[in-house]
């Protein structure tokens, strides 16, 4: 992960420059360049991409999923950087959230929308797609609208992490790159500012008050990995749910029946105890079991509703 920080667009062409001179296996770009500006700023990074192009070093700009209907969830239109830039570019939407509006913690992440009838790639499936397309595939032929992330790590912890002034030295080596995948965007490593930084269940404080833990690119990250190792959160279905809450809560109202009408003076105590044990054994042990060594999610609510 490359830090950009606030370079204007000749320096971020200098980066783009120097990560590309090693031989990346795709380079990321999370920044968006709405606007054409000044030819002194403008013709420096039209030109590292058509460099980076001509070198065959793919390069994925983010593009953005635009005027979303409340009611239906379903985007109108994307919106992209400028022409001169994008047309040098391959594209992968960059949102994070299916609602922008929705502060939450980011647990799923869609890896593909359809708009104004035309099939969008997320950024990271697109970055995937291009560096080992049979993950890229694995992952679309799951066809969930919705997957949950499988977070390994932040920044620093899982991620190689290059910030500015070490991209720019021209003393400093970059081998680390060759092969990999490159992802620049701007990090603010304090997270004095809010853009693009959310809540993820990796936060080392998950109650009260507390700070958005990850940003935006890391997220990508750590999806990006997920696909990579193919170590997918799994959901169970809901006729699965339904269905097991069936047959066990039936099992539960005949062990019920038979202990008031041949045990009634043992009926209250051990159906407090019954009652309790499995809320334990469902609702924490048996979950938490499944989720940490299988990945598999759960769903025991309806049957401990009937329990």
């Amino acid at each position: 992960i490359v830090n950009v920080g606030q370079l204007p667009r000749p320096g971020i062409a200098a980066l783009l420059r120097r990560a590309a001179a090693e031989r990346p296996a795709v380079i990321g770009i999370d920044v968006f360049f709405r606007k054409e500006k000044e030819p002194a700023l403008d013709t420096p990074l039209v030109g590292a991409l058509a460099e980076a192009r001509a070198a065959r070093v793919p390069v994925v700009m983010v593009h953005e999923l635009w005027a979303r209907d409340s009611a239906t969830g379903r985007f109108a239109a994307t919106r992209t950087s400028h022409p001169m830039f994008n047309r040098l570019a391959l594209n992968g939407y960059a949102n994070i959230t299916a609602d922008p509006e929705a502060p939450q913690t980011i647990r799923q992440i869609s890896p593909r929308q359809v708009v104004a009838g035309r099939e969008e790639i997320s950024f990271p499936v697109r970055l995937v797609q291009l560096y080992r397309p049979a993950a890229a595939q694995a992952l679309l032929a799951r066809a969930n609208g919705q997957e949950t992330i499988h977070y390994t790590g932040n920044l620093g912890e899982r991620y190689m992490y290059i910030d500015v002034e070490q991209m720019l030295d021209s003393t400093a080596s970059l081998g680390l790159l060759r092969g990999k995948i490159v992802l620049m965007a701007i990090i603010d490593p304090s997270h004095r500012t809010l853009d693009d930084i959310y809540f993820t269940p990796m936060n080392p404080r998950y109650a009260g008050k507390t700070d958005r833990d990850m940003h935006g690119i890391v997220i990508h990250a750590n999806f990006i990995s997920m696909m990579l190792e193919g170590r997918y959160v799994n959901q169970m279905p809901r006729w699965l749910a339904g269905g097991l809450a069936l047959l066990f809560g039936y099992a539960f109202f005949a062990f019920t029946a038979w202990l008031f009408y041949e045990r009634t003076h043992w009926f209250d105590a051990v159906m407090r105890l019954a009652q309790l044990v499995l809320a334990l054994l469902l609702g924490f042990v048996l979950i938490i079991w499944l989720f940490a060594e299988h990945h598999y999610e759960a769903d025991f609510n309806l049957l401990l509703l009937l329990v």
